[in-house]
């Protein structure tokens, strides 16, 4: 959801509730300045989702993130 500073500052616990099922961008004069996300959706979790029944049996998350520290050359210890 996209709204304007003013707007979240008007009603700041309406766009805080609707946190749980959207992210919320910020935008002042016409340009972006904030996402708002909720803490407790991880970005592997959204995709997870976005790709359930596509992914091969037995891939989870775990398996999305290993590939990705794979084929981005990251420590596997971050």
């Amino acid at each position: 959801m996209v709204i304007t500073s003013t707007e979240f500052q008007n009603n700041f616990t309406k766009y805080i509730n609707m946190l749980v099922d959207e992210d919320i961008f910020l935008t002042l004069d016409g340009k972006t300045i904030a996402k708002i996300i909720y803490p407790k959706h991880s970005e592997v979790d959204k995709i997870s989702g976005l790709l359930e029944g596509k992914l091969l049996d037995g891939y989870d998350s775990k398996d999305l993130r290993m590939e990705h520290l794979k084929k981005n050359d990251y420590s596997l210890n971050d």
